[in-house]
């Protein structure tokens, strides 16, 4: 009685090989000896939010363009935020601005944690966060100016400040290049320009006594209020 051992791969009768001394199957010319089965690879859990957020931050800058003969394709450079605050600041500061610059948080100094600043009104959670990077000021006027990338994303604690501060009459923008920021400050220096300064009215209301001292109306005002005493008033 023979015993006939078959290919786990194709169910072929399998053959003794002399050189390998091993029993190899002769269609696919692989050893018939029962394979471990293959381990499942394990998923990665998906990525958070905040986690897609820091990978994105941190991702490496790449660009590929045309050299020589080759055919590359010209993909724009990613600028850092930090970049674009720099210049905006710089922007700002030459149209004569007094621009600070905000660092949101706080750090643990000991047992006790420390924050930077604190948002009146805001909720607990929220207090030392959402306020934009950048504040300018000029004259009466002010900017607050949140900066980000090209593809970043506000945060829920910015979403709040800036409803909040939209809620008291004060605008946040989001500026994602210095040319944005530039055209603000432009248009808030022509608003500025435009009305008249205090030298300016008070030149203006002189001009005004000149002009009623020369028509005899500087007591006019007197004599309506005069007369609109001496009326006699009906009893109610």
């Amino acid at each position: 009685m023979s015993l006939a051992l078959f290919c786990a791969r194709c169910n072929g009768a399998l053959r003794f090989d002399e050189d390998t001394q091993k029993m190899r199957c002769p269609r696919c010319a692989r050893s018939g000896a029962p394979k471990a089965a293959a381990t499942p690879k394990k998923r990665k859990p998906p990525l958070t939010d905040a986690q897609k957020e820091l990978k994105k931050q941190h991702a490496p800058k790449r660009r590929s363009a045309r050299f020589g003969g080759g055919h590359g394709v010209l993909v724009p450079v990613e600028i850092p935020e930090s970049v674009i605050q720099e210049n905006i600041m710089r922007i700002l500061f030459d149209a004569g601005f007094l621009v600070v610059r905000i660092n949101s948080g706080g750090t643990k100094i000991g047992r006790n944690y420390v924050r930077f600043y604190r948002i009146f009104g805001m909720p607990p959670i929220f207090e030392a966060e959402g306020v934009p990077d950048i504040l300018a000021f000029r004259g009466s006027k002010a900017l607050l100016i949140e900066v980000k990338d090209r593809t970043g994303h506000l945060r829920d604690s910015q979403v709040r400040f800036m409803e909040m501060a939209l809620a008291k009459g004060v605008q946040v923008h989001v500026c994602r290049d210095w040319e944005s920021a530039e055209q603000l400050a432009i248009e808030l220096v022509e608003r500025e320009s435009r009305k008249p300064t205090r030298a300016q009215w008070e030149r203006l209301l002189a001009v005004c006594r000149i002009a009623e001292k020369a028509l005899g109306l500087e007591n006019l005002e007197c004599l309506l209020n005069a007369e609109n005493e001496a009326e006699p008033h009906e009893p109610s």
